[in-house]
């Protein structure tokens, strides 16, 4: 299966931008952060998907968001953190008809607030598996928040990655932060940053087989 991960910078660059990395990139399904949803219907329209968008921030209508090739057989909306002064961060799972969980999610701006989110997805994603991450961490792979997720997730880029898998900024990539990961059972087979600005992330996509 191919799998996406993409924090779309709430369609600064416009619908038709972000329907591109898509097209190019032809994902089973994308998981995408700093979705706005207006827009991510018109991308779901666009592109042939079927969405659920879990807002974290309810009056802007703003948050998480999969992009699915088929029907999901169940969903959850879970919250990971709440930090006052900060915006709350949380996470969309839906399981899909071939038995694989996926996970949209995009964690905060400070090191306790990153490590109290990847404590509750883990949480969160207790007993499930097989399952694919996919997200904005804001963390670099040595970071406390990745570490304790990598316990039980694997880095698809670390095993399979071509290039420096650099995401952010996307017009000049110094730093990995944006992850697909998935659980033991999965096998990565390929991963890299997708090189089409449509952001101020790149895109990470990963070729992954049970």
């Amino acid at each position: 299966m191919r799998v996406l991960a993409f924090n779309v910078q709430g369609f600064r660059a416009g619908v038709d931008r972000v329907a591109e990395v898509i097209r190019a990139t032809d994902p089973d399904v994308a998981m995408l952060a700093e979705v706005r949803a207006r827009p991510a219907r018109r991308l779901a329209s666009a592109t042939g998907r079927r969405l659920v968008f879990a807002p974290t921030l309810r009056l802007r209508r703003f948050g998480n968001a999969l992009l699915l090739r088929d029907r999901p057989v169940s969903v959850r909306r879970v919250v990971l953190s709440r930090t006052r002064g900060a915006e709350p961060r949380g996470a969309v799972i839906a399981a899909g008809p071939g038995g694989v969980t996926f996970v949209a999610t995009h964690f905060g701006l400070t090191a306790p607030d990153r490590l109290r989110a990847a404590k509750a997805l883990l949480a969160a994603l207790q007993d499930i598996s097989p399952a694919v991450i996919g997200g904005d961490l804001n963390d670099r792979p040595s970071g406390p928040a990745t570490r304790l997720l990598l316990e039980r997730f694997t880095d698809s880029f670390a095993v399979a990655g071509k290039g420096s898998g650099a995401t952010f900024p996307a017009t000049s990539p110094l730093h990995r932060i944006d992850y697909v990961l998935c659980s033991r059972d999965l096998n990565p087979l390929r991963a890299a940053a997708v090189p089409i600005i449509a952001s101020d992330h790149l895109a990470v996509l990963a070729e992954i087989t049970e």
